[in-house]
């Protein structure tokens, strides 16, 4: 399949998704000789049409928003066009990988990186933020992919819809920390986001750059420990054999001396202790 008007030129490769009005391409750019490879919206719902126009034509976007390479309209579609993005998501990766601090606060830092430069349109920044969106390298680069799978929202999204995924994200790259409250400095960054202290995405970048570079000098040291009262924790589970040990060991000390303080014991008595009778067997005193 070609997509072809004027002096554009796509070669269609394969089809990533449908749904209703809209399918997604992956297309060759035949007018490129280098990275040729790109993401092709296909729109036919004249509605959608309308809505997306304004946010996705180059000379209506930020320059600054370089993903976005072209938007035209042929046979009554409007096909938008935009930088094609290989490797694993973030979802994928964060099932497989185990990263250490340093790598995910590199990844943090990268993203917002990545958010603000592109300075692209609201909708675009919230449909980027999907787990599925983002693409991570081995090196803790991120790009987006744009799929639109959330078309319909775009005309209603907010800043604050963005930030919630924003949170949802830390949340999870740094719950081991969040849990151990091993770093004062995400304890308190996370105690500033959850009192909405951060109004836009912008503050949210500036919080978290402050403490980027302590953070990653800490953990390369291995300064960062749990909480106090986590570390008594981890030490009573650690003595709980110890203890339960000494504690059986007292107590049969405790019945010893019981019993030896109570029994009658004829070592222990100046006169001894006669028995007349073991079990059936009767005994006769001599005299």
């Amino acid at each position: 399949m070609e997509i072809r008007v004027l002096d554009k030129h796509y070669e269609v490769i394969h089809r990533i998704r449908s749904a209703g009005s809209l399918n997604v391409y992956t297309a060759r750019d035949l007018n490129r000789t280098e990275d040729n490879l790109c993401t092709v919206v296909c729109v036919r719902d004249e509605a959608l049409i309308r809505e997306l126009i304004p946010v996705t034509t180059v000379s209506g976007t930020s320059r600054s928003f370089k993903d976005l390479r072209d938007s035209f309209i042929a046979d009554g579609k409007y096909y938008i066009v935009f930088r094609h993005v290989e490797g694993e998501s973030y979802a994928e990766a964060v099932k497989r990988h185990t990263w250490n601090l340093e790598e995910r606060l590199l990844l943090v830092k990268n993203l917002f990186f990545r958010i603000l430069t592109l300075n692209m349109p609201t909708c675009f920044i919230y449909e980027a933020l999907r787990r599925d969106s983002i693409a991570v390298d081995e090196a803790m680069g991120v790009s987006f992919r744009y799929r639109f799978a959330e078309a319909e929202s775009y005309g209603s999204v907010t800043e604050e819809d963005c930030m919630k995924r924003i949170d949802s994200l830390l949340r999870e790259l740094f719950e081991k920390e969040r849990a151990e409250k091993s770093s004062p400095e995400l304890t308190r960054f996370f105690r500033d986001m959850e009192k909405g202290k951060f109004e836009a995405l912008w503050d949210y970048y500036v919080a978290f750059d402050e403490i980027y570079d302590q953070l990653r000098l800490k953990s390369a040291n291995h300064e960062l420990r749990p909480g106090r009262f986590r570390r008594m924790g981890e030490w009573f589970k650690k003595k709980i054999p110890v203890v339960k040990t000494a504690l059986i060991v007292a107590l049969i000390a405790a019945a010893g001396i019981y019993l030896l303080r109570t029994l009658p014991n004829p070592v222990l008595s100046d006169n001894g202790i006669s028995f007349s009778q073991i079990g059936t067997l009767e005994i006769e005193e001599q005299q």
